[in-house]
């Protein structure tokens, strides 16, 4: 299985949202990337 977002193979557990699985260095990323849009209240 490869990483929707950067094409690498997904060693261990998937992140999976409603339309792509993550590997775990891109699903941080996006969690990083909504925590901040929430907390800036947009």
């Amino acid at each position: 299985m490869r990483c929707d977002q950067c094409d690498s193979k997904i060693t261990g557990t998937p992140v999976k949202t409603a339309t792509r699985t993550l590997c775990k260095r891109c699903g941080d990323r996006l969690d990083g990337l909504a925590a901040g849009m929430v907390s800036i209240g947009s």
